[in-house]
């Protein structure tokens, strides 16, 4: 997914909890399920799984003070272009912008994420040997359950080191239903 770039939320609109950060969102239905997207004017900040309710609670939790209001918007679109019409993975999505909530290392660990290409693996320690921490497995994992863009910062292409399945925030079915839609035996 080399059209994915990766920014940092700013600060200031971190420490502020959002205020006077406008978050639009809008559910999807996806190869997977429903999909919940969110964004900002800087970028895609939550693609999630949840039920609708549990996703709108999650950006309530991240960005307390924001006005979040239910809107399509074009970074959700550039998001929707990774699934072609058949669902299946499309061949030239458009290019996604990302504006992460998360401390420098989690971004470290996303940023090593988008570089395991699509219909490949990876393990925690693999993650933790690219970013110069090769005992940091058990952090790599933290940030990496920490992803608020699953999927679009591939996760699911993460492995324990003996090739398990490791653990999935949205459960290990939903993880290897990724997994194989990317043509990854499992």
């Amino acid at each position: 997914m080399s059209s994915i770039s990766l920014t940092p939320m700013p600060d200031n609109r971190v420490r502020s909890q959002g205020a006077g950060l406008a978050l639009h969102y809008e559910v999807y239905p996806s190869p997977f399920g429903d999909l919940l997207l969110a964004s900002t004017d800087l970028g895609l900040t939550h693609a999630l799984f949840d039920k609708p309710a549990d996703g709108e609670r999650r950006l309530e939790k991240d960005y307390p003070k924001a006005e979040i209001t239910r809107q399509r918007t074009s970074h959700h679109s550039a998001a929707l272009s990774y699934f072609s019409p058949a669902m299946k993975p499309a061949p030239k999505p458009a290019p996604l912008r990302l504006a992460l909530k998360g401390t420098p290392f989690q971004h470290a660990v996303w940023q090593a994420l988008l570089q395991v290409p699509m219909g490949q693996t990876a393990s925690y320690q693999q993650i933790g040997l690219a970013l110069g921490k090769p005992k940091a497995s058990r952090a790599v994992g933290g940030a990496v359950g920490k992803n608020p863009a699953t999927f679009f910062v591939p996760c699911h292409r993460i492995l324990a080191h003996n090739g398990g399945l490791g653990g999935y925030y949205w459960g290990l079915d939903k993880k290897r239903e990724l997994l194989r839609w990317e043509g990854v035996a499992v």
